[in-house]
């Protein structure tokens, strides 16, 4: 009997299951209400499901309960062997990067290791021999004696596939080219119907990067197709499903890039369009293969669903809304997909980099120092490019450096901006930093700031360099992500490009000031941000500048023309209250300033206050302010004082309440409310 578990997420259904190991046949079944996680273990007729992480930390934690001396080496052994760890007998036994190990389970000295090829994912003993897989495939066998083939024994050599791969006949293999330069489609789960014996999916496969399912009419048929593409190594690139008819797919909504049925394309007939294989069609580009020849509509691509949004800068837009304005947001919902680009080659949380975007259906991704793009329906890893010193943290006292459109994909670094082509990840452009007037802004070294895309304006600012914040450590958190009297970034100046050459049309420099990165906003042709033109903000140099340095006085909002830079207004504004963190929003001709800061200095009575001020936007006139007492305690350090402000429609919302963003009036019945008074 083999047992196994099944489902990660307890909502959908985590199972435990036992099957005959000769047959397949299921056994029984019994569900989970947590996620199983680990190595399930036998033990005297019980079967039991580990949910932890961190088996080999339990052992060391168990080692110093039962009152064991645990020195350094043991307490390492979690960090050491984190990969896997099992039992068997009185030895543990765990897998780490390029090593195993095996422990004696009374007190955790070690009794043999050796060394592995990778990162050691997988082990199990079997009949007194430790099988281990790493992750560069390999597998490997320990036992009481070593049992290693001699040079010249191939017998356990796999054969090349050169050797064995069945051929594809000359129409099929045609077939193939002529369809993937039509298709155009680089990686992506492709569903082939009809399949029969494989060999389209098997050139196919041959020639692409695509994860094929092929369905099979019957057992006999899926066999056949199975062999061939075992014949041809491709197991695992391609799989083959059995299922008579498409009038019930067992495939989530949305997963397939492209729909083929080969029976229709190899003799040449068109294929039929049904509504459940529009159901497992991906939108916003899934194609469907209508028939084999060029002619009229030869191909159907799937629109973009109804009522759904982008999310294409930090804040959802460049009018900092954080509103996609998606409709389709009613439950139930679920988990569409899991898995990779994974935690390792992002930041910590903790830093506070800046959002995940989504356009024009792919998932991007801020990694560490690095872009990476997937498909937002099913998954697939589109590309993943590593771009230095591109990284931001605490960025909501900044500004993002990574906005998303339909072909191209932004990255500042440095003292340039990236446009990568948004499917393949390749480089199209490279934007440089444009002069600005004043010698001192000549001569000094700069960085860029704020990044934004509005229609076809690509929008930037100069910080000094060194001001944006880029550690990754504990330090750069404490300095940088929480807690109260925190320096906001600010630049120097601000420009625009043509976001696809390397025409800009205008720059502004500060009369004698700073402009705040996270203030700036854009809406209907006019960019907006709050300019410091106190003598703090002037001297500085650093670009980094205390809330109560900048605001102290000669504080203005100040209106642009997006396309010119002619400035259309500029008025003083009273900010003098805002002591952490400040922003700007725009919907409906009104320019929103949300600023917080303490009732007073004292931490046990004091609390957070939230300053509202909405303007007029085409003049800068006031509507309403209003101050907000959060009932939360200063100095908080889960971002207490970083609440940024959601414009929904005619509703404006700063947790935890809601007014009307007309009036100033507050929704009543909001259910925050009451929780708060």
């Amino acid at each position: 009997v083999a047992y196994f578990c099944a489902g990660l997420f307890p909502n959908q259904g985590v199972f435990q299951v036992a099957v005959d190991v000769k047959t397949g046949k299921e056994l029984g079944r019994g569900r989970l209400t947590a996620a199983a996680q680990g190595y399930l273990e036998r033990r005297n007729g019980k079967l039991y499901v580990s949910t932890g992480r961190d088996p080999a930390g339990a052992f060391a934690a168990s080692l110093k309960r039962q009152g064991k001396g645990v020195g350094k080496l043991i307490r390492d052994i979690p960090q050491q062997y984190r990969y896997a760890f099992i039992g068997a007998g009185d030895v543990r036994i765990g897998g780490g990067d390029g090593k195993v190990a095996a422990f004696r389970r009374q007190d955790g000295a070690e009794i043999w290791s050796a060394a592995v090829d990778g990162a050691a994912y997988s082990l199990a003993v079997v009949n007194n021999t430790l099988l281990v897989a790493t992750e560069t495939g390999a597998v490997y066998a320990f036992g009481p004696q070593s049992q290693s083939a001699t040079p010249a024994d191939t017998s356990n050599t796999a054969p090349s596939k050169s050797q064995t791969s069945p051929p594809v006949s000359p129409a099929v293999a045609k077939l193939a080219d002529d369809l993937i330069p039509r298709i155009g489609l680089r990686r992506g789960y492709v569903l082939v119907l009809n399949c029969e014996d494989a060999q389209l999916i098997q050139a196919l496969t041959q020639r692409t990067d695509w994860h094929i399912v092929g369905l099979a009419a019957n057992t006999e048929q899926a066999n056949r197709a199975r062999k061939r593409l075992t014949a041809a190594g491709l197991d695992g690139r391609a799989v083959i499903h059995v299922q008579p008819d498409t009038t019930s797919l067992p495939y989530t909504d949305y997963l397939f890039n492209l729909i083929l049925d080969a029976r229709a394309l190899i003799h040449q007939q068109p294929a039929s369009m049904s509504d459940e294989l529009l159901r497992v069609l991906r939108p916003q580009g899934g194609l469907f293969v209508r028939q084999a020849q060029p002619g009229t509509e030869q191909l159907f691509r799937r629109p973009a669903l109804d009522r759904t949004g982008d999310w294409t800068h930090m804040y959802a837009n460049p009018a900092n809304t954080v509103c996609s304005n998606d409709e389709r947001v009613t439950g139930p919902l679920a988990i569409q997909w899991f898995g990779r680009p994974g935690p390792q080659q992002m930041l910590d949380r903790h830093h506070r980099t800046v959002a995940p975007l989504v356009a024009h259906g792919r998932l991007i991704v801020p990694g560490n120092d690095r872009v990476i793009a997937a498909d937002v329906y099913n998954g697939t890893a589109l590309w993943n490019v590593a771009i230095p010193n591109s990284r931001r943290i605490g960025a909501f006292r900044d500004s993002s450096y990574l906005v998303a459109t339909k072909d191209l994909i932004y990255v500042a670094a440095e003292d340039h901006c990236l446009a990568l082509n948004a499917q393949t990840g390749e480089r199209e452009h490279n934007f440089g930093l444009p002069s600005l007037t004043g010698a001192s802004q000549k001569s000094s070294k700069r960085e860029w700031g704020y990044l934004a895309v509005d229609d076809e304006m690509l929008f930037g600012s100069t910080t000094p360099q060194g001001a944006i914040r880029r550690g990754h450590s504990r330090s750069a958190i404490v300095e940088g992500a929480y807690w109260d009297h925190r320096p906001l970034i600010c630049s120097n100046g601000l420009f625009a490009h043509n976001r696809h050459d390397d025409s800009h049309p205008w720059t502004y420099t500060p009369e004698g000031g700073r402009i705040v990165n996270a203030t700036i906003t854009i809406g209907d042709g006019r960019i907006y941000f709050v300019e410091s033109r106190s003598p703090a903000a002037a001297s500085n140099t650093t670009g980094r500048i205390l809330p109560q340095q900048l605001f102290a006085r000669d504080t203005h909002i100040v209106c642009l023309q997006a396309t010119t830079g002619k400035p259309l207004w500029s008025r003083p504004c009273d900010l003098s209250s805002v002591e952490h963190a400040i922003f700007a929003g725009y919907a409906d001709e009104k320019l929103v300033i949300v600023g917080s800061g303490n009732s007073g200095t004292n931490k046990k009575t004091s609390h957070v206050q939230f300053h509202l001020q909405v303007l007029e936007a085409t003049r800068g006139e006031s509507l309403w302010s209003h101050t907000q007492d959060q009932r939360t305690a200063i100095d908080g350090e889960h971002g207490e004082q970083d609440h940024h402000p959601v414009i929904v429609g005619s509703k404006l919302f700063c947790e935890p309440f809601a007014y009307d963003l007309d009036s100033g009036k507050p929704i009543e019945n909001w259910k925050w409310i009451n929780k708060h008074r």
